[in-house]
Parts: structure tokens; C-alpha cells; sequence
């Protein structure tokens, strides 16, 4: 079966999750899946773009590595935990250390506008999601033994994935930060529409149209 790595992040951060996030932030369950549907492709895309740039795969082999083995598993019962505020602030430093200080803002501005939700608290989020997607690398690289090089390519494979996943609408709140450059450089920019997604498979907990999603947030940040 071939690899979707937005899938396989969807299942760590099933409902129960999700739920658990909500409440550890203090923010409306609906906000925290938009902000999910946003993050994750976006994650990946930028590290996509990362890994096309010179010593770009060599910092996230690095990162990879660096990952602990259990993140994943233990990720329900870390969150709303004593250890929540460390994933939090090992996953940002992380993803600022590799994608950059410019565009870790970008991007947690984007998800935050997104979503409807404040800066603080897209930052947690952003901070959480961290862990889980270099976790969720990390099983390859160990599993399929990949090396540096391997663990790019797995990665660019995941462009067509990655563009089907991107939320409508989500695409404009990154205009002009580059994110999205790696996934779409094969498409004419000026006229680039993001595919339609399917809500049937990927992230089935979040079939609600956005409308809905709006009206019910929530922040208390």
C-alpha cells in the first residue's frame, strides 16, 4: 500500500485526541480540528520545501533522529499532563530550528487565521503538532531504514498527498511565504486553484462544513 503520511498523522490525532488538545488549551473542539486540517499539510509542506534546499535534508535527518521513539504512543497521555508544556517547547524549538524563525511565524499565522484562533494558542498547537509529524517520520526511518537521502525522497513523494489535504480556503493565508513553493512548483502559480478535498477518508471526524465550524468557535485564550 502506498504511503500517505497526512493519513497516517490523521489516525494519531483521532478524536480522542483531538478532544484531549481541546481541552488541555482551552479552546472549542471545532477550532482545534480546523486548525489540525490547516497544520498538518502545512507542516509537511514546508518541510518538503525544506528538504529541497542545500543541507536541507541533512537538519531533518537530524531532527528525525533526535525524536523519542514513544512520542507517539505516549502522546495521549502526555497531553493535559505535567509533560504537555515540554512537548510543546521541545516541538516549537524543533520546528523553528529547522524551518526558521520567518516561516514558523508564517505559518502558525496562517493556521491561526485559518482556524479562528489567537496566536497563543496556535502556537501550542503548532508546538504539539511538531512532535507527532517528526514522530510519525521517524517510524519510517526506523521501520524502512532510510538514511538521509531516503527520508527526503519518502517526503517528496507526498506532494500530491499533501495538495489534496490543503483545506480550501487555507491556501491564501500562505500566499507569499513560500510554504506551499515545494508542493506546487509543478503548477502554473497564477492560475493555482487547491484541488478539491475528499472529507471521506483523510480526516473523517471533520466532514462539517466550514460554515458550521465558525459559527461554534470558541477561544479562551
Amino acid at each position: 500500500m502506498a504511503t500517505n503520511l497526512v493519513s497516517e498523522i490523521a489516525k494519531v490525532l483521532g478524536p480522542d485526541v483531538e478532544a484531549r488538545i481541546a481541552s488541555s488549551l482551552g479552546l472549542d473542539k471545532t477550532v482545534v480540528q480546523g486548525a489540525v486540517e490547516g497544520g498538518v499539510p502545512g507542516l509537511l509542506a514546508a518541510l518538503i520545501s525544506l528538504v529541497s534546499k542545500p543541507q536541507g535534508a541533512t537538519k531533518l535527518g537530524q531532527a528525525v533522529a533526535q525524536q523519542e521513539p514513544g512520542v507517539l504512543s505516549s502522546l495521549a497521555s502526555v497531553i493535559g499532563g505535567s509533560g504537555q508544556k515540554a512537548l510543546i517547547d521541545t516541538g516549537a524549538s524543533a520546528l523553528t530550528s529547522l524551518l526558521g524563525g520567518n516561516t514558523m511565524s508564517a505559518l502558525t499565522n496562517a493556521v491561526g487565521s485559518y482556524a479562528g484562533i489567537g496566536g497563543a494558542g496556535s502556537k501550542s498547537l503548532i508546538g504539539l503538532l511538531g512532535p507527532v509529524v517528526l514522530g510519525v517520520l521517524g517510524q519510517h526511518q526506523r521501520t524502512s531504514g532510510l538514511d538521509t537521502s531516503g527520508l527526503a525522497r519518502l517526503l517528496t513523494s507526498q506532494k500530491d498527498n499533501v495538495l489534496a489535504a490543503v483545506p480550501s480556503g487555507f491556501s491564501k493565508y500562505l500566499k507569499d511565504t513560500g510554504i506551499l513553493d515545494g508542493v506546487t512548483s509543478s503548477v502554473p502559480k497564477p492560475g493555482y486553484q487547491t484541488p478539491p478535498r475528499s472529507t471521506s477518508s483523510i480526516w473523517p471526524w471533520m466532514a462539517r462544513p466550514r460554515s458550521s465550524r465558525r459559527s461554534s468557535r470558541t477561544s479562551r485564550i
